[in-house]
């Protein structure tokens, strides 16, 4: 047996060698088998047509910008309740009897009432929201730190794997080196 045998000999070893380590993979399931059939309508919809690219959520939350919007709701309508007020206030200014006095000062209680509650309401959507943004703050942080232990767990996990696959490979390759030398 020449150059071609020891070759074609060699070849099969190395063959078996990666299939015995493919073998022990799959059946440890660190890999899965590939069909054609798998790789198939991923990125057409049911019709055929490509799907559209997707997009995600934000997870952040920028509580700056909610206590702003609070804060200019507020003002709106603080705002809108003292220009009221001030237009009824001109409307009846101008007649001088005591039935519009008292109906301006009738108003102008309800007014301040109104204008309490809208202040209690939006304090209380205020801290809502900043209950919210901390809470979401949070969430986001816990999120964070248990994927960083998963990614270390999966890390390690493969580390140790691809130890044995490589220990596997080498004695299978003694034994083939050892096949092989005893039928030559």
């Amino acid at each position: 047996m020449g150059k071609f045998g020891k070759f074609l000999l060699g070849a099969a070893a190395v063959g078996a060698a990666a299939y015995g380590a493919y073998y022990y993979l799959r059946k440890e399931e660190v890999i899965t088998p590939v069909s054609d059939d798998d790789e198939e309508g991923y990125d057409e919809d049911l019709d055929g047509e490509p799907t559209k690219a997707r997009s995600y959520v934000n997870l952040t939350f920028d509580k700056d910008k909610a206590r702003d919007l609070a804060n200019d709701k507020y003002k709106k309508a603080k705002e809108s309740i003292q220009n009221s007020v001030q237009k009824v206030e001109d409307f009846f200014s101008e007649d001088n009897t005591t039935t519009v006095g008292n109906i301006v000062g009738g108003v102008k209680d309800k007014a301040s009432d109104l204008f309490g509650k809208a202040s209690d309401v939006v304090a209380d959507v205020k801290a809502k929201v900043t209950d919210a943004a901390q809470e979401a703050s949070e969430t986001v942080a816990d999120v964070k730190e248990a994927a960083e232990e998963k990614a270390e767990e999966v890390k390690e996990a493969a580390a140790e794997k691809a130890e044995e696959v490589k220990e596997a490979v080498e004695e299978k390759a003694e034994e083939v080196k050892g096949t092989t030398e005893e039928f030559f």
